[in-house]
């Protein structure tokens, strides 16, 4: 089977070497075929030792080059993502790419249902947990619809920045374009977006990124206050793609923005083959999560 390229943006937090090493574990347990795979890097003066390559399972690190600049989870993943999809079809034209959070995890294979979707519909641009969630419910996208909005105007105003983020040329104007033409596309909802945590991008779309010119900057993204998420979702719209959710059972993304969307044992027993947000579950402490999902594939 071809290559199906990863890319993973990483935090600066303390834990995210285990939680990279972890989600690794899990992904090459139900994919042994997944990869390459890219971990861009956050954290200052890349001082962490990252899990290293093995024979056919490629592990590339770069670093965050926002340096810095914006807020880490909004602008810091769009820039991650822009140049993990870059990365991605320089290793693995032409192939699906997935994208992963460092608290999210693999529990089930997904090669074969994300093939066929992306074979199967050519408008697709982002599959993922969309526009409901697993138990069948509409997502609130208001919050981000507001804040898209605010990204379309000619000066971005950030209270609690430093300084006024200017949006009249450079890098901002850039990001101002692809705005607006996502939101003068037809049937685009402001802020409609699959949850980045776990999502894959469609070689179309990939291909459709690199021509728009939407990789030869990822750090255009940097001072926004919208996440990758959000940004995908606005470039697919401009793009002239749609995002197609993939929640049902026995579909790969099973996904709930805070904490999981059932209890560990029916996520499996569902047939689902991502779960996100271990660190944030109400009803669970992560370690004890990570070792229910880590006995099963140990038990396999």
């Amino acid at each position: 089977m071809s290559p199906l390229p990863v890319v993973v943006p990483v935090g600066p937090g303390s834990r995210e070497v285990a939680r990279v090493a972890d989600l690794l574990a899990s992904l090459h347990h139900h994919e042994p075929d997944a990869g390459p795979v890219l971990l861009v890097d956050d954290a200052p003066q890349q001082r962490r030792v990252w899990p290293g390559s093995q024979p056919g399972r490629a592990v590339e690190v770069l670093p965050n080059p926002r340096n810095g600049r914006g807020v880490g989870t909004f602008g810091g993943v769009c820039t991650a993502t822009l140049l993990g999809l870059r990365w991605a079809r320089s290793r693995a034209p032409g192939e699906p790419v997935l994208r992963l959070d460092t608290d999210a995890l693999v529990i089930g294979a997904f090669a074969g249902s994300v093939r066929a979707a992306v074979a199967g519909d050519p408008k697709a641009g982002v599959l993922g947990a969309c526009r409901r969630t697993p138990d069948g419910q509409l997502r609130d996208v208001r919050r981000w619809a507001a804040m898209v909005r605010r990204h379309a105007g000619p000066v971005w105003v950030w209270r609690t920045a430093p300084h006024v983020q200017r949006a009249l040329h450079g890098r901002n104007a850039a990001v101002r374009r692809e705005v607006r033409a996502g939101l003068r596309a037809r049937g685009y909802t402001p802020g409609t977006h699959c949850m980045a945590a776990a999502c894959v991008v469609t070689p179309r779309m990939v291909a459709a990124m690199a021509g728009a010119g939407m990789f030869d900057d990822p750090l255009r993204w940097t001072d926004a206050r919208i996440g990758d998420d959000v940004m995908l979702g606005l470039q697919a719209a401009a793009l002239g793609f749609e995002l197609r959710g993939m929640v049902a059972e026995g579909e790969p993304f099973g996904l709930r923005h805070v904490g999981l969307a059932d209890t560990p044992q029916r996520l499996v027993d569902r047939g689902f083959a991502f779960v996100h947000s271990l660190k944030n579950d109400p009803g669970h402490d992560e370690d004890a999560l990570r070792a229910f999902f880590a006995a099963r594939r140990e038990a396999r």
